[in-house]
């Protein structure tokens, strides 16, 4: 329906649009609260802390379309219990209050911004589950060479569902800070050496659980017929993350760097 200028308002004063917000602030406003739903629905993408994680919901996702429809999502909703929606929502509210308080006041409607969130998180969380190896694995299949652990675990495990958006983006800052002048084998030493205090900084007990979460689904899923050789050299790794644990923090947090340079 075309709001005309004549029309009520719907920001619920009373009077007419013309006398009121105007039509092209209505459309402003409109696009706004568009942009805002799409932002809330990929905060559990941009932030991995805040997808499902119990056991009702992935015994749902396991058996979920890779790419779910309404249905599937209202069926996903109702897979989160009511301490894990407040988890969701609560957790992020509480760890990062402004990008929150934020949305909430552009969107303008905290219960639909919270199902949109919840939504996202359900997407988020069937998306984390699918194999992330589809690229990688036919070039460890077909390399002439033995496969480093590292680079075989790492193309395993998307590094996106073990470091935020704002993680990913602070790291990359202080990679940027390295003077642009230095020589490549300086440059390479430094680079390494902020990438490593980056690292110790961020590094919690959530990481840790979350890479030993990541690691067992990737060996439940293998050995994939298909690909022999790359499934034998990542399920090696896999029996060594303890001694791998923090090169491999590094590989994923350095990989993490990807959507923040793709988008500079």
């Amino acid at each position: 329906m075309k709001l005309g200028r004549n029309d009520t308002c719907p920001c619920g004063s009373g009077r007419k649009v013309k006398r009121c917000c105007g039509v092209d602030a209505l459309r402003d406003l409109a696009r706004l609260r568009v942009e805002t739903a799409e932002e809330l629905f990929e905060l559990a993408l941009n932030f991995p802390r805040y997808r499902p994680r119990t056991e009702e919901f992935d015994a749902w996702a396991r058996a979920a379309p890779d790419e779910p429809t309404d249905e599937a999502i209202e069926q996903g909703l109702s897979a989160l219990d009511p301490p894990e929606r407040e988890r969701i929502l609560a957790g992020f509210a509480s760890e990062h209050p402004r990008v929150w308080e934020g949305v909430l006041a552009d969107f303008g409607n905290d219960a639909l911004a919270a199902e949109i969130v919840l939504k996202g998180a359900v997407v988020a969380g069937v998306a984390e589950r699918l194999r992330p190896w589809d690229e990688s694995f036919p070039l460890l299949e077909d390399g002439d060479e033995e496969v480093d652990p590292i680079v075989a675990l790492a193309s395993s495990i998307r590094a996106t569902d073990v470091w935020s958006v704002i993680e990913s983006g602070e790291t990359a800052e202080a990679l940027d800070a390295i003077p642009d002048e230095l020589d490549d084998g300086e440059y390479e030493r430094r680079w390494t050496e902020v990438l490593d205090l980056e690292l110790r900084n961020r590094w919690t007990a959530w990481h840790d659980e979350r890479l030993d979460v990541l690691v067992a689904r990737v060996r439940e899923s293998l050995p994939d017929p298909d690909f022999p050789v790359a499934s034998s050299s990542v399920l090696a790794a896999c029996d060594q993350l303890d001694a791998l644990r923090q090169r491999l923090a590094a590989a994923l947090l350095s990989d993490s760097l990807d959507r923040i340079y793709a988008t500079a």
